[in-house]
Formats: C-alpha cells, structure tokens, sequence
C-alpha cells in the first residue's frame, strides 16, 4: 500500500485542486454579481464591470434557467469547501502539532479530498474531529486519508440523516436498564431522558472529545479491535462504563436533562 498510496494520493489532490478553483472563481463571480446588481443603473454603468454581468432574470419578470449539472456540483463542492475551511481552522488548534500550518493544510487536504470522493455525503460537522488523531499519529495523508476512510465506514452510520444514532441511543436505555436499574429509573424519570441525548457526541465522534489525545489512541485501538473480535457494539459498552463510573454523582445531585450535558462536556478530556 505504501509503494503506490503517494502516487493514488496525489492524482485525487490534483482533481480536487482544479475544482476548488473552479469553485472559488465561481464564488467571486456570483458575489460580484451579487453586488453588481445592488448598484444603481449610472454607476453601474461607470464600472468598468457593467459589461460582464447580466441584470437578475428574476428582476425582469423573466425564469432563471435550471442550474446545469456542473453549478449543482460546483455549489455543492463550494459548501462543503466552507465547512471544512471553518472546522479546520478550529480542529485541536491546542496542540504543538497543529499550530503548524503545514499540518493543517495536511488536515484539509485529506479532508478535501475525502469529501470529494463521497460528494454525496459532503462533509459533516465533526469529521475534522474524527481525522485528526490519525494524521498525528501516522503524518502521511494517503495512509491518513485511507484508515479515515475505513473508519467512517462504521462511523457514518452515526451521522445526521442516518439511523445508527437512534439505535445507539436506545440501545444505550436498554444497557442501563438491565445493568443499574437505579440510574435507569432516576434517568427515565424526565422524559427528556427517553433517548439519553447527552450521549450523542460518544457515539457521533467515537468518544474522541471526552479523552485526551494521550487516552484516546489507546481507546480507539481498543474499541476497533474489540468491535472486530468481541461485538461490533463495543461502543456501547464504553458508554455505559461512561455512566456508571459518576452514577453516585448523578444520584447524589438528582441530575436533569441540563445538568447532564453540562456535566458530561465539563468532565471533556480532564478526568475520563
């Protein structure tokens, strides 16, 4: 895989390359536009643009044309391009290694590139998350791009307009249930507490925001493996201990819907 990855790498970063600059000057262009038609008829006769663009269709009572197939996919390439620019500006910028902006271009270049590939997908809120401990770990795109690849294969069941949350979710019920009654009766007390969306981010980003980057290889390796030898719903398992390890905290301060989530994402990366 190695001998041939960097050669498979570069032809998909040479096509997205040409799209995306396909895509920006189409963005400049509408956003030109865009105030073109703002302006009022003298001045906009004194630019030195009132040649290249034409009045909105709408305006003169007349239908736009359908958008052709090559504007729907440069608009949808341009929003995910949006997306991915603003995760990855934010993406573990806490980190020695990506305050290198050479990383983070390696970070966007793979994620691009991902993207690109699955443009029916797009890019969803969180998959920035998910890339960057791999690109730390191996600081090779191809093989990063790869194992991210076949990690989203499971992942992606999580993701909006997916069914793999809600099962979590309730699965998730069912394990309390059986496993600690006492929580499970406080927890299902509110019916806020029905599908336990305090665990969402858990299963939506493989629990990567609520370890630290020294916990979460060793997790990660555990959680793969054990999904592959023990049960593919080892995550479950992990949320649960997740629980039970603060149920005399919960307890204790009767917690609600709120003060669960607020709890959870205080205990982020400090004592999991």
């Amino acid at each position: 895989m190695c001998n041939f990855a960097p050669d498979f790498l570069r032809e998909d970063v040479d096509g997205w390359r040409v799209l995306e600059g396909q895509v920006r000057r189409q963005d400049e262009e509408d956003f030109i536009a865009a105030r073109h038609r703002k302006i009022s008829q003298p001045e906009r006769e004194c630019s030195i643009a009132s040649d290249v663009f034409e009045e909105d269709c709408l305006e003169n009572g007349v239908d736009k044309p359908p958008p052709t197939a090559e504007e729907v996919l440069f608009r949808q390439f341009a929003t995910n391009l949006h997306r991915i620019d603003k995760d990855v500006e934010r993406c573990d910028r806490n980190l020695i290694f990506f305050s290198n902006k050479e990383n983070l271009e390696s970070l966007r270049r793979v994620m691009v590139t991902y993207v690109r590939r699955n443009l029916d997908d797009g890019y969803i809120q969180g998959m920035c998350d998910i890339l960057a401990p791999l690109l730390v770990v191996f600081e090779d795109e191809a093989l990063t791009l790869e194992c991210f690849t076949m990690l989203m294969d499971r992942l992606r069941e999580n993701f909006p307009q997916r069914s793999g949350m809600d099962l979590c979710l309730m699965n998730l019920r069912s394990l309390i249930q059986v496993v600690d009654p006492q929580i499970f009766s406080m927890l299902t007390s509110t019916s806020d507490f029905t599908h336990l969306y305090f665990s969402y981010r858990w299963f939506l980003l493989d629990f990567k925001r609520e370890l630290s980057y020294d916990c979460i290889f060793r997790v990660w390796e555990t959680i793969w493996a054990a999904t592959r030898t023990f049960s593919p719903h080892f995550p479950l398992f992990f949320a649960l201990a997740m629980v039970t390890n603060y149920r005399d905290v919960i307890i204790a301060n009767n917690m609600d819907f709120t003060d669960m989530i607020k709890f959870f994402n205080g205990q982020s990366t400090s004592t999991f």
